[in-house]
């Protein structure tokens, strides 16, 4: 529970196992963003001892003098990204966030439109905010899903539209444990390169849904996104089949091919660093921990083999075909 002190609000949350403390000037906020971010993303219970490692606070009112923009770095119909003198500036209508990557703490505002804001926009707004503060923690997003299954497991990488989405259900369905679609976090530990759940539920289309029946009663009562599709969360399916981290020890680079065809593509390494890049938000913005992201992906590089694995568009039709491919690569 949140406790007051005089007039301020606290709250430790464990995301991605990072211990993340907010403060804010009323409870009734701090019970939003539980809500919220508990539905997004991979909040675990708190760690019994030790301090927050990263702060949000979150005011009345951000004063407008106190911005000092200097380059937009994204921006999109709901949200815009600038950097700042001391890390990054986050904006959406009246919302917003002022990210100092030095202290790792984040002071805000969010006025009354931003919780009716599409379910997309909040999730944005709240995924980019930890991804720039859990880099300070070793911490590195990536465009990719991940399966596990006893000691082995799959990184698959790619952009929107490459197959990602509908390879991970296909591999889920066969017994395959998943972890985060679209977004994941890498962490180098003792034994190598770890990848770890980030974002919550998966962004599915009615026709994907379509391909997997059984997604059919928790697909018609997901919440809508603002891009047409719904978020659908597999527990309600997939019951007790998630995962918080695994060690993968294959890269998969999923494309989609000609009708049909099917067939898996070794990757050298610089190819593949270069694709991992690619994918890999921030590295080209944070020079400061360029060089320990880029470390982090050699050292997966060295663990896992990377394949370019080319899907046939028939994979919308039948998707059943694909996890025999991973499954062989794998050794199961």
């Amino acid at each position: 529970m949140g406790r007051r002190d005089g007039r301020v609000c606290q709250r430790v949350f464990s995301i991605c196992g990072v211990a993340v403390g907010v403060e804010a000037v009323e409870s009734g906020l701090i019970e939003r963003l539980s809500s919220t971010w508990k539905q997004l993303f991979a909040v675990g219970p708190v760690a019994p001892h030790g301090p927050p490692r990263i702060y949000l606070e979150f005011t009345a009112d951000l004063r407008e003098e106190a911005v000092a923009c200097r380059e937009r770095v994204f921006a999109s119909d709901e949200l815009e990204v600038w950097t700042t003198d001391r890390g990054y500036h986050l904006r959406t209508g009246k919302s917003r966030l002022e990210i100092d990557l030095e202290r790792e703490r984040a002071a805000g505002m969010l006025d009354r439109g931003f919780w009716s804001s599409p379910l997309a926009v909040r999730r944005e707004f709240f995924l980019l905010a930890f991804l720039m503060l859990f880099r300070r923690q070793g911490m590195f997003g990536v465009h990719a899903n991940a399966v596990a299954s006893a000691e082995n497991a799959c990184l698959i990488v790619g952009p929107s539209g490459s197959g990602k989405t509908t390879l991970t259900l296909s591999l889920v369905r066969r017994g395959w444990n998943y972890l985060s679609d679209d977004a994941m976090m890498l962490r180098a530990v003792s034994k190598g390169v770890e990848a770890l759940a980030f974002r919550r539920g998966f962004s599915l289309t009615r026709q994907t849904a379509e391909r997997f029946p059984e997604l059919g009663a928790a697909f018609d009562h997901a919440l809508e996104l603002s891009d047409g599709k719904r978020f659908v969360v597999l527990d309600e399916v997939y019951r007790n089949r998630s995962a918080e981290r695994c060690a993968p020890r294959l890269i998969l680079f999923p494309r989609i091919g000609s009708y049909g065809s099917r067939q898996t593509l070794p990757l050298d390494v610089t190819v593949a660093m270069t694709r991992l890049i690619q994918q890999s938000p921030g590295i080209m913005t944070d020079k400061p921990r360029a060089a320990e992201q880029l470390a982090t992906l050699k050292l997966l590089l060295q663990q896992a083999r990377a394949v370019e694995l080319v899907l046939g568009s028939d994979l919308y039709e039948d998707p059943a075909g694909a996890p025999q491919l991973v499954e062989r690569l794998l050794g199961v």
